[in-house]
């Protein structure tokens, strides 16, 4: 069989164009009926007959809830422990180890006291909130990793100013506030990543061939 095609026909087709459309490399992300998303570069073009499309990118992140939430949980964790005793034992030793050194004790601060719910507080919602405001998981490794050590030297700071501090409730609250908002931002898009940029701007939706059939309609006519 020959396929015979008009000179008005040929005049329309745009062949390089058809060429650079051919020789580029496109990845086929998802192929249903009636639907197809093709990725070209840093363009998504999706073509689909349904309004839903089917997200494999990260879901935008916000800062208000989680903060809320994370700071909330870490708190009650670590005094739950405190109220529990879960650290008397390790408590006894140090009180050795300081008399040992020759320091002398003349108060104890701490979890569930009003001075170590307030550190332990103002520790738990800073973490979080820098983490979740900080794009990069090496920053937030330092910024977790500076609050567990900072949180570790406060009972040898508190000890030369003669006063007993007991940091474990403090240590797990700040640990547990690491890796809550870590993971958190490791799943989602953070506002500081681009999160909160519109999707839109970054997608060209043609919906029904109707772009496409606008285009070879203005090329047939000349337009193109």
């Amino acid at each position: 069989m020959v396929w015979e095609m008009s000179p008005s026909f040929l005049s329309s087709v745009d062949f390089p164009r058809l060429l650079e459309v051919v020789d580029t490399r496109i990845s086929i992300k998802e192929l249903k009926i009636g639907r197809a998303k093709l990725f070209h570069d840093d363009v998504i073009f999706d073509i689909s007959n349904s309004r839903t499309m089917t997200q494999t990118a990260k879901p935008t992140g916000h800062v208000p809830v989680p903060l809320i939430t994370f700071s909330l949980v870490s708190f009650l964790f670590g005094t739950a422990t405190e109220l529990m005793g879960a650290f008397d034992g390790v408590y006894e030793l140090m009180r050795g180890l300081w008399a040992a050194n020759a320091l002398e004790i003349r108060a104890e601060m701490g979890l569930p006291g009003i001075i170590g719910i307030l550190i332990t507080a103002a520790a738990s919602f800073g973490l979080i909130a820098a983490i979740l405001g900080t794009p990069g998981g090496g920053r937030r490794t330092i910024l977790g990793a500076s609050a567990v050590f900072l949180s570790l030297t406060l009972a040898p700071a508190f000890a030369v100013w003669g006063i007993f501090w007991k940091p474990f409730g403090l240590i797990l609250a700040v640990i547990w506030s690491w890796f809550s908002a870590t993971i958190y931002a490791r799943t989602h898009r953070m506002p500081c990543e681009g999160g909160g940029e519109d999707d839109a701007e970054n997608v060209i939706r043609l919906e029904e061939g109707e772009h496409l059939t606008q285009q070879n309609s203005n090329r047939a006519d000349g337009q193109g």
